[in-house]
């Protein structure tokens, strides 16, 4: 038998759908498995069971399709009737599920492995939440979040897991979930006087608790969940890499808290607590200072100056308008900047190869944008929400478009157990630049990864079953330009070459303006997107009520969202560089000591390895 480590994951979920309790058990079902042993999760809105031996599938019974819910505490057995379930994660591979619809209910008796596990405990959360599954979507959800609310107002954080258990105090304790693109934990954020903590109330990503020391913070920057203020991104570092130790989680951290209130009291306790303790550091943590007018101004500067790259300089302007590696619905973004995609080689001194940075990707064809302001001028006649483009520059499923290669397991969970359409899937480059060029439905910009040093992205390493388009072309390795000579790496290069330019260099202000400036909102520059993109309307609303809340961050992962407006006079441009070239794709430069420069490299070194 092939022993599981724990297939289960967060990403198996629904979107807002939480673990309750999980307790091992045996699964009886003549359909599906005799007697199986494993691991038995009672969520939200369904029961998993992931067997010890990964060979067999984990099975998950929707409570929506099932029939009734019965317990023997002597046997210490639950048994579900339902008429579908859905297996998926065989052999522990990202691949579709298996979705099964019975002709007649099937019968799923799960027999708790420990006796102290009572049976009754289990049945009784399970019976809750299958009610929860019979009400309207938002009276389920309110019902939801407050059953999970009571459940973490009656854990506690477990203070035998603090660096200094016996001497460390706790300085305040939240209710939270930390966030990681769609994975979502609730549980208990701590700040103690030695350092920060996260504790789930059910480990289910199987890492355990997540702490850092005080000196292992480099940074702490306020950030909006679905345009609401309650979240908080702490950046952790390792001072002592390659040694083990308990709880590590570098990189950054994700919080998302109930209220803004207590996101504040968060930052105001381990602000304070971190200035304390870096009196004598030489290099403080940078405390939510990116977007700030000195700091800013600084980094701009050295930007037209040639001492930032132009790939450092978009990723400080996305880090510091509450962009995130973490959050797939604000993720980076980055400009499409060359045109050509099909030519055998690429002069990158040519002014003709280049995409037209003073425009949205909306407005680059002048026929296609015609169409956009007319529907927008006929809309003028009744509709609240004018816009010109229904869909945005970045959301979701445009980032797992792209990356749909590297993370399987989230576009599953995107797609509700399956990978898109094979027509509808990154193919190719060339492709993918016609399609935003002509679509209508389709103005979506790039993100980081298409100028990193990483090609795994555009590579099927996994081989995924990703189909067949229509046209009988299998969907596989990314179709690359050209002039790349079919080299993932060489598309790389020439493609962070052309953003690093003297053309792009000295139009990239323009489409700064676009994104992150004064043009975010603008119908003489034809940038006008959805209302709920901009985070201007219903959010007081949203942030008062747990259905109102979960409904506004499906709409943001479904149309998008503008970053926060950073820039509030038009951007000034680049000065030209004087006697030589600069280097073309140079990382970086020095910069004196402006700290956010470090901490925004220091986010982009731990995710995306470049």
């Amino acid at each position: 038998m092939t022993v599981n480590h724990s297939r289960f994951s967060p990403l198996l979920l629904d979107e807002e759908e939480f673990n309750v309790v999980e307790c091992l058990a045996t699964m009886d079902c003549p359909r599906l498995a005799h007697m199986e042993s494993g691991t038995l999760y009672v969520c939200t809105r369904s029961l998993f069971f992931d067997p010890d031996d990964v060979t067999w599938p984990i099975v998950r019974i929707p409570f929506a399709t099932s029939s009734s819910l019965e317990s023997n505490q002597a046997l210490n057995t639950m048994t579900i009737a339902t008429s579908s379930y859905a297996m998926m994660k065989v052999n522990g591979r990202d691949e579709p599920y298996t979705f099964v619809k019975e002709k007649r209910d099937v019968s799923v008796t799960f027999r708790l492995t420990y006796a102290h596990v009572v049976v009754d405990h289990i049945h009784a959360y399970t019976q809750q939440m299958v009610a929860l599954s019979r009400l309207p979507q938002a009276d389920s959800l309110k019902f939801q979040e407050m059953f999970l609310e009571g459940i973490e107002e009656a854990h506690r954080f477990d203070v035998g897991m603090l660096l200094e258990p016996f001497t460390e105090r706790v300085l305040v304790e939240l209710d939270a979930i930390m966030q990681s693109q769609l994975a979502k934990e609730r549980g208990k954020f701590v700040v103690g006087d030695r350092g920060v903590y996260f504790q789930p109330l059910n480990d289910v990503s199987g890492r355990g608790q997540a702490e850092a020391p005080c000196e292992m913070v480099r940074g702490v920057l306020r950030r909006q969940s679905a345009h609401m203020d309650v979240g908080l991104e702490i950046a952790i570092d390792d001072i002592q890499p390659g040694k083990p130790r308990r709880g590590s989680r570098n990189g950054t951290w994700l919080i998302v808290f109930r209220s803004v209130d207590d996101r504040e009291a968060a930052f105001l306790s381990l602000s304070g607590l971190l200035a304390e303790a870096s009196r004598l550091s030489t290099r403080p943590p940078v405390l939510d200072t990116l977007h700030h007018d000195q700091e800013l101004s600084a980094v701009t500067r050295a930007w037209q100056r040639g001492e930032v790259s132009n790939f450092e300089y978009l990723m400080y302007c996305n880090v510091a308008a509450n962009r995130s590696f973490n959050d797939l619905a604000q993720y980076p973004v980055f400009p499409w900047v060359l045109q050509d995609y099909t030519s055998e080689e690429l002069d990158l001194s040519d002014p003709g190869i280049y995409r037209d940075l003073s425009k949205p990707v909306g407005a680059l064809n002048p026929t296609r944008l015609e169409a956009f302001r007319r529907r927008y001028l006929e809309m003028a006649e009744g509709e609240d929400d004018m816009f010109l483009y229904g869909t945005h520059f970045s959301c979701p499923a445009y980032v797992l478009f792209w990356l749909v290669r590297r993370m399987a397991a989230h576009q599953l969970r995107l797609q509700g157990g399956k990978f898109d359409a094979p027509d509808r899937l990154f193919h190719g480059v060339p492709d993918s630049f016609e399609s935003v060029l002509n679509s209508t439905s389709d103005v979506k910009e790039l993100i980081p990864e298409m100028y990193g040093q990483d090609a795994s992205f555009l590579k099927n390493d996994m081989c995924l079953p990703l189909g067949r388009r229509q046209n009988g072309t299998p969907v596989g390795d990314v179709q690359l330009p050209a002039w790349a000579k079919g080299s993932p790496d060489e598309f790389l290069r020439i493609h962070r070459a052309a953003l690093e330019s003297d053309h792009v260099s000295s139009r990239l202000h323009l489409w700064i303006d676009l994104i992150f400036g004064v043009h975010q909102r603008s119908l003489e520059k034809d940038n006008v997107f959805r209302s709920i993109t901009y985070g201007s309307d219903g959010i007081g609303a949203a942030a008062e009520d747990a259905a109102e809340r979960a409904k506004h961050r499906l709409e943001i992962e479904e149309f998008g969202a503008f970053p926060r407006q950073i820039f509030f006079a038009e951007h000034p441009a680049r000065i030209p560089p004087k006697g030589a070239a600069r280097k073309k794709g140079a990382l970086s430069t020095p910069t004196g000591t402006i700290p956010g420069i470090e901490l925004m490299r220091f986010f982009t070194k731990s995710m995306l390895h470049c």
